[in-house]
């Protein structure tokens, strides 16, 4: 959906088209000339009489999508950056005859990934765990209106999934791997979607690990080559501490290559 586009739905289903008209005030830094902030407006003109309702979103706005939910519902998202190239998505619900701000969800954005069904689309996130790395779940439009993982964990970006969705991360995001400056003990399994099928095993110094999953807080899947996958989880601790250790040993002293 383009900014000052007007769509004509029945978004609350009482037999009359509503028009929604969805824009967005962008400020720019005049010194520096980058965007500063970014406010969303969503507007529902129902029987002649408009509603809207703002919300600061961002510091650039990005894009607009109108997603409808399995039983129905209408929500409008909007994609923003922040610093660091962080994208977010805040909700709006356009079912009442007016809208209403929902907040921001917690999963990242579209970034050049345009979803086309709204019970199939892939998000992706930045994530900082043994490494920064962007990580993509797949999502439906949840009951809520929010995005629903249709699973809790991340797939970091590999080459595979950046043809799949003809997307082209930075080359970090592809060939990004970390170097085990010591032997690690970790469960080690050949099929990534039959993990039980495993055992304990140790992986030797200088051995190369490629991300492949994670929660984005807890643990990791590494692969090794081309048919071996490993888990690797940090020690209990606090997930927003600056050092955090695995078996007891700091994650920079464990792995070569952590950004």
């Amino acid at each position: 959906m383009e900014p000052y586009e007007d769509i004509s739905l029945d978004f609350d289903q009482d037999g009359k088209e509503e028009i929604l008209h969805v824009f967005y005030e962008q400020v720019i830094n005049e010194e520096y000339n980058y965007p500063e902030s970014v406010t969303g407006v969503v507007a529902v003109i129902k029987d002649g009489k408009e509603n809207s309702v703002t919300a600061s979103v961002g510091m650039e706005y990005l894009g607009n999508y109108l997603m409808q939910s399995e039983d129905g519902g209408y929500y409008l998202y909007m994609e923003s950056a922040w610093e660091n190239d962080w994208h977010t998505i805040s909700v709006f619900d356009v079912n009442q005859g007016f809208p209403v701000f929902l907040g921001t969800a917690d999963v990242g954005g579209f970034y050049d990934m345009t979803p086309f069904d709204a019970n199939d689309f892939y998000v992706s996130k930045i994530l900082n765990i043994m490494g920064t790395w962007s990580g993509f779940q797949k999502c439906r439009v949840g009951k809520d209106g929010f995005p629903e993982p249709l699973r809790q964990d991340y797939t970091i970006w590999r080459v595979e999934e950046a043809d799949l969705f003809d997307y082209e991360p930075a080359e970090e995001e592809i060939y990004g791997v970390v170097t085990l400056r010591r032997e690690l003990e970790a469960y080690s399994y050949k099929n990534p979607e039959k993990p039980e099928d495993g055992a304990m095993k140790v992986i030797p110094v200088g051995t190369e690990l490629i991300p492949y999953r994670t929660d984005g807080e807890t643990w990791m899947t590494f692969r090794i080559g081309e048919g071996t996958y490993i888990d690797v989880f940090y020690d209990a601790a606090d997930p927003d501490a600056l050092e955090r250790t695995i078996h007891g040993i700091e994650e920079y002293d464990l792995f070569d290559g952590v950004l």
